[in-house]
């Protein structure tokens, strides 16, 4: 980046002066959060967690995410830390790379107890560590859950002219 600062008053501009020095790289740092984060139920006992890259990369290629999850809003249900976590590597070199900025990317959290309310959360990281935030899913909690189970025996019967009964 560059920068020319002038001073300006009621009898107009004096002339731009550069700064010293003439030109700054961006600063390198952790990356933004990661954006659009979604919770949603993908089975019985399973939840599934999709993010986009974060808005920023702080000046390094992410070099991946983790995802957390927790029963708990302050994710400390483990000895104060989450019940479980996961890194998810990106490897630009690999044949099924995707950085997560055109397409969501996403990791299925299994194992879990069926009707019992989860929340997740995740971290973007790059060469100078973890983002010092984490993206929120929306909904923010949600519980697995799986279809009802069939009905047991049906019988029909005729119940006049024009009407069926279901037993």
């Amino acid at each position: 980046y560059s920068v020319r600062v002038a001073a300006v008053n009621a009898l107009g501009a004096a002339q731009p002066r550069p700064t010293q020095p003439a030109a700054l790289a961006p600063p390198r740092q952790q990356p933004d959060t990661p954006t659009n984060a979604h919770l949603l139920v993908y089975g019985g006992s399973s939840l599934r967690v999709l993010f986009n890259a974060p808005a920023s990369n702080g000046g390094a290629e992410i070099t991946r995410y983790r995802v957390e999850w927790d029963t708990s809003a302050d994710f400390d249900s483990l000895d104060g830390g989450p019940l479980g976590s996961n890194t998810i590597l990106v490897d630009p070199t690999s044949g099924a790379y995707d950085d997560c900025t055109m397409s969501y990317c996403g990791y299925t959290i299994g194992s879990l107890a069926t009707g019992k309310n989860y929340t997740a959360r995740v971290f973007a990281a790059n060469a100078y560590g973890y983002s010092t935030s984490s993206s929120a899913p929306e909904p923010r909690f949600e519980a697995p859950a799986r279809p009802p189970d069939p009905p047991g025996a049906l019988n029909l019967f005729a119940a006049g002219r024009t009407a069926l009964q279901v037993a």
